[in-house]
């Protein structure tokens, strides 16, 4: 084998040495071609990265402002029955600051009378539906 190795020789001349060139552009032109196939997979690799990202980014986003919905609207239940647990709060201190329906209260539920009065407890009263309505 050595030996035929040793009849073969190169010949120099221009047609063998252009195509010896245009076989080393053809793969340098390939190299470039697998690289630039490299890089533009590598970019498409990172866009997918990043675009799924983005998206489980704004996935979390939308989460969060859906909860913070929700918070939102049961604090705003929460502050309208306050709110409203506090009118009829103020409503019954006023009722309270005033004497006729004070007075009307302590006879309706600790049975006061005023002199030569006579309390009858009946079974239908109406000062027992008062005070319910009232709490």
């Amino acid at each position: 084998m050595k030996e035929d190795k040793q009849k073969i020789k190169v010949m120099d001349n221009d047609f063998y040495r252009e195509k010896t060139a245009a076989k080393k552009r053809m793969v340098a032109k390939n190299r470039r071609y697998l690289q630039h196939k490299v890089i533009m997979r590598l970019f498409a690799v990172i866009a997918v990265v990043v675009t799924v990202g983005c998206l489980v980014q704004v996935g979390r986003n939308l989460w969060q402002a859906h909860t913070v919905k929700q918070q939102t609207t049961t604090a705003q239940k929460k502050l309208d029955k306050v709110k409203k647990d506090n009118a009829s709060l103020k409503l019954r201190v006023k009722q309270l600051n005033d004497d006729e329906y004070l007075e009307k209260l302590i006879r309706e539920k600790y049975y006061y009378s005023r002199d030569n009065e006579t309390i009858y407890n009946l079974p239908d009263d109406k000062a027992k539906s008062v005070l319910n309505s009232e709490k």
